[in-house]
């Protein structure tokens, strides 16, 4: 491999080098060869969000955020616009990651997941009307059982049990014997003041 990097290998090669050391997790080495593969290819988001990707696991946030505001410049795919969304998550970047998630719901307006997902960082950001609004849009969506759950514990809190008791009732009425859906419900009915339910 060593070798290998030392002959200066084109675009694919590079490709090929980052792959190994990535699979060795040699990420110092892999992250050369992706900032070599971002001089050779800086129209290409999918290299830039590599690049991130390998700052972020050797702890350098700095070039991490530069690399993904390359990345989201050059208007990457769906699958790209997910890997930027989950790496600005794990930067804690919500205002960003909201951002993405807005340019995912226009992408994609059919997709209860992706107003799911813009409630919860909406929330996040303290955007708390936005929050509902994704949340209503995605009801009108019929969402999957993940993302009911997930829409029932965002609706939780933002002090609406009574919207998470009725879709948590739609999913208990499903799985009727999922304990941590009657959890859910419990503290649903406990916190909305329906605390003769939840005894």
């Amino acid at each position: 491999l060593f070798r290998a990097d030392a002959l200066n290998p084109g675009p694919e090669g590079l490709r090929r080098l980052l792959g190994m050391y990535r699979e060795l997790k040699d990420f110092g080495r892999a992250l050369r060869a992706a900032k070599a593969l971002t001089a050779r290819s800086p129209q290409d988001a999918d290299v830039w969000l590599e690049q991130a990707e390998l700052a972020l696991k050797i702890g350098d946030r700095n070039l991490a955020r530069e690399s993904l505001a390359r990345a989201e410049a050059l208007k990457p795919g769906v699958e790209g616009l997910r890997r930027l969304l989950g790496m600005y998550q794990e930067l804690k970047d919500f205002s960003r990651a909201l951002g993405v998630v807005k340019g995912m719901t226009a992408r994609s307006p059919e997709d209860a997941g992706v107003w799911v997902e813009q409630a919860k960082l909406a929330l996040q950001a303290g955007e708390r009307e936005l929050a509902r609004r994704s949340l209503d849009q995605a009801v009108r969506l019929k969402p999957n059982g993940g993302d009911r759950r997930s829409m029932a514990l965002l609706y939780q809190d933002l002090g609406r049990c009574d919207l998470a008791i009725k879709i948590l009732d739609q999913l208990l009425s499903e799985n009727p014997r999922e304990a941590s859906l009657l959890s859910d419900k419990g503290i649903c009915e406990s916190l909305g003041g329906f605390s003769q339910q939840a005894v």
